[in-house]
């Protein structure tokens, strides 16, 4: 009985600590564009979606030719008239055709790329919508503001200097318009579509989609979508893969060199600036669905599966990778609400992955660790050891340094590893029955905690 409730108390530790996938607004599979309640709302394809700093969502509701906003407990139409169109003006009277991405600067201003219209949009604060950049027409002429020309922009991401960087889908270009206005090409050939590294116009993309911008370093990263690759654009033009290859076109984890991909669509960093990768891959010839969320630990260099199930599409909720989702499309992390949130377009849903305690909580580390308080050294081989334990400690690659000393203050046992267990002995030598103190030191990626206490020698 004993072992059976510890069991079942680790199994809610675990749940209550992992990623939790939910449904956070809309209906399942309901199309619609229904302002109100959370869960009575309708969306028609949300794709984009960004947050500003006081924790608002913004989506771009892609078929519906809308903007929405999710503020609180409701849903509303922060601009756009619902047809299809380019009308610049007041916020419920201008018109976008399939918005696909929103960013947001520090002002609260949003820009959004309308890929039907081959144009950049800025919403003011004042909820003034204009054309930001872009004739309307189909081309790839840099120049200024409604001079140059895009061909399907599909995302959008803000450099700290102002810059807004715009993959630009249909042509395989990134762009780059200055907060004046003025567009330049900095990576990749207009039209051509190709995988290779190089600086500026010698490499080449094939439809990059999902973009982000490193805070820390400035360096770009690109989900380049039909190469099945994620790619890094430096400060000087300069164009490498981070991880993926057209080769590899399935969910493969583990490390940088040997990941694999499928159809990666949206980026998304966390508070600590790992990266976290959308995939909206559908191959019905091959039988294979990659609806996923992938981790891409920055720290150990290594790529893992963080949420969906493999080969699975559909609406579950749950725990990493017992939920399900079906064409997602975008992704954004709020730090306020330590979670993830997702556009689960054929779901007509957006999603919450919340984000585990230990992502956050340098304490989580330690409460996570089951610590016997006593152990009985017999040979009855019940009990005879004593050790920490956590069924998710392989699964987190926690390190723990273990160090035991006696009532003098002499080491009596010292381990690092998480699976090495104390015997009662000091070499060959058994220590006597009494109390001992130890100290446990664990690490996971750029957490560290120490906890200090008690354990019973019993004979």
């Amino acid at each position: 009985m004993k072992k059976y409730y510890y069991g079942l108390l680790l199994l809610f530790c675990w749940q209550a600590n992992a990623q939790t996938v939910s449904k956070f607004a809309g209906q399942d599979q309901k199309q619609g564009a229904s302002d109100g309640a959370l869960h009575s709302a309708t969306f028609k394809f949300p794709a984009g979606i960004a947050a500003d700093y006081a924790g608002n969502l913004y989506i771009a509701d892609r078929k519906n030719h809308l903007i929405r906003k999710i503020s609180g407990e409701s849903v509303s139409t922060y601009a756009g008239n619902g047809s299809a169109g380019l009308k610049n003006g007041s916020a419920l009277s201008a018109s976008f055709n399939e918005p696909s991405d929103i960013t947001v600067d520090t002002k609260g201003n949003l820009y959004v790329a309308d890929l039907g219209n081959h144009c950049i949009r800025k919403i003011s604060t004042d909820g003034t919508v204009s054309t930001f950049a872009g004739s309307g027409k189909q081309g790839t002429r840099d120049d200024v503001a409604d001079s140059a020309t895009f061909s399907m922009p599909f995302s959008l991401a803000l450099e700290k200097t102002g810059n807004l960087i715009v993959s630009d889908f249909g042509s395989h270009l990134i762009r780059k318009v200055s907060p004046d206005g003025l567009v330049t090409t900095i990576a990749g050939q207009a039209n051509v579509a190709g995988f290779q590294n190089g600086a500026g116009g010698g490499a080449l993309f094939s439809h990059p989609c999902g973009l982000i911008v490193s805070t820390k370093t400035g360096l770009i990263y690109i989900a380049d979508r039909d190469n099945n690759a994620i790619r890094r654009l430096y400060s000087d033009g300069a164009v490498n893969t981070l991880c993926g290859s057209p080769n590899l076109d399935t969910l493969l984890d583990g490390k940088l060199s040997a990941a694999g991909f499928l159809n990666p669509i949206d980026l998304a960093f966390d508070q600590n600036e790992h990266i976290y990768v959308v995939e909206n891959g559908d191959s019905s010839g091959k039988g294979t669905y990659s609806y996923h969320v992938r981790k891409i630990n920055m720290t150990k260099k290594r790529v893992g599966l963080y949420a969906g199930k493999r080969n699975t599409r559909g609406a579950e909720d749950g725990v990493g990778e017992e939920a399900a989702f079906w064409g997602i499309q975008g992704i954004t992390y709020v730090k306020t609400d330590k979670s993830f949130y997702v556009t689960d377009a054929n779901n007509q849903l957006i999603r919450q992955i919340k984000q585990p305690r230990w992502d956050y909580d340098v304490e989580a580390l330690i409460d996570s660790i089951f610590i016997p308080s006593a152990f009985t050294p017999n040979g009855d081989n019940v009990n005879d050891t004593w050790g920490v334990e956590s069924r998710f400690m392989d699964s987190l690659t926690m390190g723990v340094a273990i160090d035991i000393y006696n009532e003098w203050g002499q080491k009596v046992f010292y381990t690092r590893s998480k699976n090495e267990r104390w015997n009662g002995k000091t070499g060959d030598a058994e220590n006597p029955t009494g109390t001992y103190r130890y100290i446990i030191n664990a690490w996971y990626e750029d957490k560290a905690a120490t906890v200090k206490g008690i354990v019973n020698l019993i004979r």
